[in-house]
């Protein structure tokens, strides 16, 4: 909150500051990309061109338009769809000016020129109690493994479910002593540069700088549980014993079987039919591409053991030690390539357990062979959960739960002082460069809820149109609705013309740094002339008179009693300029962009005959191209103008006032000059 210190005068002056600073301009051209600019150019586009003047306002006329408004939940529609959709014609805006009027900024008045002098407050030691706040890794908890069996064969995996992202923080309190000093001036030394500054006498604001010459150091270290696959990773472990005998198997080896009953490869059952079906997935032990069905064995009494008894009626279950028939031993093979392996422990063998190489996917189905004659498919794991291999070794934890030692270094500065200054609140500031006389302009609209609201706009005609703004910028913690204004108040080139003219295919880009007190933004600007053709309902003839009726041109069919309670009529005008203004900022830092676009059709001897506001943000990762949402929309709908008395039209006659002077004439309705978010002519009114 502003400070406010007491003086002996008990009144507001607003006093001007002319300055004249020797220090670096703040904006900085990136020389690096290649900018357009057709300026220099004698023969660009389809060769149309037209006067400013003619397609413009002269604003030494008396000029009055209306506008119907859209916003952002209907700048899709045009007139007659807003009127079918809502029953009713669009809120209107007006848009007038005020000739026997200029807005002067002089920074010629030495009555407002004042300096104070700046007088040091007592140093003083302080403790400085404080807090760092330290953050753990971010991670997630493995808390199941399904089996996808909802796509394609060769598609089926392994899905994995996580947790929501997981982070640790804690506050580590910290004391820090450091000396204090405060200051008293007009004006901040740093943001001073040429120009001309308005500030207020009676108002202070406090700006802290810290002084810092090392870091103090912090450490902590998180202890947390983290469930995650082990290091198996069983589900990627593509076997490669193909002879399925337990031990590796080197180029050149017969393949006569391995020595012991192979129960039927395990499959998935997904499909809710009985037996195996192709599209289901199986374990392939034998390396074929063919789930391969149990080998054949002598089932013997119920004591398992032969005799002359038997009738080979046993218990229905291959028990050890009964005889069986080895598909290999009829059709013994000869192998000419060596079965590969992953060398886990790198000593350049082939252990049992290195017989197999890694999938890129998870798309080993798991089978738990606790029981060789029913083994268990794993298409649900969860953490704990383990499965015995064909061979009966132990496989735990799949989903294992494992402690975390994680240690996190901070550091934050070990300040040595503080500077306090205090200073005067500066109202506006304007560059030496800029100033003049501006023509005064005004929007007024309402809304549904007859909210009032109103805009002033400042031109000035030179070799090009210039607009007098202030420049706003996005909040860095402000995304997405929040913006700051800045107190400079800067010529803004609004059409770039050509010794007064308009040309088809102009264009003008331009970027560069502007660092603010806030942050760091680069700007690019692009600025677009084509040809174009516009329908808008402004057609003056709106009815017809027979026999004592009143037929409106939109729709026959409609009864009014009065004229003006016919509907708008569109026109078609040919001879329109389309002009796009886009801006582009970006955050030096995070790279966050914000882009606002302005579309403006000009008619030959009307003016503004649409304007459309477009904004963007940095789109979502992955996403080409930019995406722009419409944020409002004028459309004419009534427009006149006519020449002032001839007195009137000479500068001698003008009436000059100062920005803060324009709540005193009541031509204006008394309204003061606010600051607002305005680009071109619309005022900025972001969507929630």
């Amino acid at each position: 909150m502003p400070l406010k210190l007491s003086h002996t005068t008990h009144y507001a002056m607003v006093i001007l500051l002319t300055l004249f600073a020797c220090e670096e301009s703040v904006e900085q051209t990136d020389d690096a990309i290649k900018l357009t600019n057709t300026l220099s150019e004698t023969s660009i586009g389809n060769g149309s061109e037209g006067d400013i003047s003619s397609y413009f306002y002269n604003f030494n006329d008396n000029i009055y338009a209306e506008f119907y408004l859209y916003d952002n939940t209907n700048i899709n529609l045009d007139y007659h769809q807003f009127l079918e959709l809502y029953g009713r014609e669009p809120n209107k805006l007006i848009f007038k000016n005020f000739p026997e009027y200029l807005a002067k900024i002089n920074p010629s008045d030495y009555f407002y020129t004042q300096r104070t002098s700046i007088d040091t407050l007592p140093e003083t030691e302080t403790i400085l109690e404080d807090t760092l706040e330290i953050l753990s890794s971010a991670y997630t908890n493995v808390q199941v493994l399904e089996w996808d069996s909802n796509v394609t064969l060769d598609e089926q995996r392994y899905e994995t479910r996580v947790s929501d992202t997981q982070q640790h923080s804690i506050f580590m309190p910290y004391l820090d002593s450091l000396i204090s000093i405060s200051y008293e001036a007009v004006v901040d030394t740093p943001l001073i540069s040429e120009g001309v500054m308005f500030v207020d006498q009676s108002e202070w604001v406090d700006t802290s700088y810290f002084y810092s010459t090392s870091q103090i150091p912090f450490t902590h270290v998180f202890e947390y549980e983290r469930s995650q696959l082990n290091n198996e990773l069983l589900m990627y472990r593509i076997n490669t014993d193909c002879n399925d005998n337990g031990r590796w198997d080197n180029a050149g080896y017969v393949d006569n079987g391995n020595g012991v009953w192979d129960p039927a490869e395990a499959y998935f059952e997904n499909n809710g039919q009985f037996g195996y079906q192709v599209d289901e997935p199986f374990e392939d032990r034998n390396c074929n591409g063919v789930r391969d069905t149990a080998e054949t064995y002598f089932d013997y009494g119920l004591d398992g053991l032969p005799n002359s008894l038997d009738t080979l009626e046993g218990n229905g279950r291959y028990d050890i030690g009964e005889p069986f028939i080895e598909f290999e031993e009829n059709a013994p093979t000869t192998t000419t390539i060596p079965e590969r392996y992953t060398d886990i422990d790198e000593d350049g063998e082939a252990d049992p357990n290195e017989l197999f190489v890694l999938s890129p996917k998870p798309n080993v189905i798991l089978i738990s062979w606790e029981d060789l004659n029913n083994p268990r498919v794993l298409a649900h794991i969860e953490p704990g959960d383990s499965l015995v291999d064909h061979w009966g070794n132990i496989h735990s934890n799949i989903i294992e739960i494992v402690t975390i030692q994680d240690e996190q270094n901070r550091f934050t500065d070990d300040l040595d002082s503080t500077v306090t200054l205090y200073t005067n609140k500066v109202i506006e500031h304007l560059p030496s460069n800029n100033g003049g006389d501006y023509f005064i302009t005004k929007t007024e609209w309402s809304d549904s809820y007859n909210n009032r609201y109103y805009d002033y706009l400042l031109f000035k005609e030179n070799e090009h149109i210039y607009q007098l703004v202030h420049p706003t910028y996005f909040v860095p913690e402000g995304f997405v609705t929040n913006f700051w204004v800045s107190n400079d108040i800067v010529d803004e080139v609004l059409y770039y013309t050509v010794n007064g003219r308009l040309r088809d295919g102009e264009i003008i880009e331009e970027d560069y740094y502007d660092t603010t007190s806030v942050a760091i933004y680069k700007m690019e600007k692009r600025f677009t002339v084509e040809t174009d053709a516009i329908t808008v309902p402004a057609r003056r003839v709106k009815y017809s008179e027979t026999d004592s009726s009143i037929i409106c041109l939109a729709n026959e069919n409609l009864m009014v009693a009065d004229p003006s309670e016919c509907p708008a009529v569109d026109t078609t005008l040919y001879d329109c300029f389309k002009i796009t203004r886009t801006t582009t900022m970006t955050l030096v830092g995070n790279a966050v962009e914000f882009g606002i676009r302005g579309i403006t059709w000009l008619s030959r001897d009307m003016g503004i005959v649409q304007d459309e506001l477009y904004i963007r943000w940095t789109e979502e990762f992955g996403e080409d191209e930019e995406i722009w949402y419409g944020v409002s929309k004028w459309e004419l709908g009534e427009f006149t103008s006519f020449a002032g008395n001839r007195l009137g039209r000479f500068l001698s006659n003008k009436h000059y006032k100062k920005l803060n002077e324009l709540g005193n004439i009541s031509e204006m309705e008394n309204d003061p000059y606010l600051i607002n978010h305005v680009y071109g002519f619309q005022r900025v009114e972001l969507p929630e």
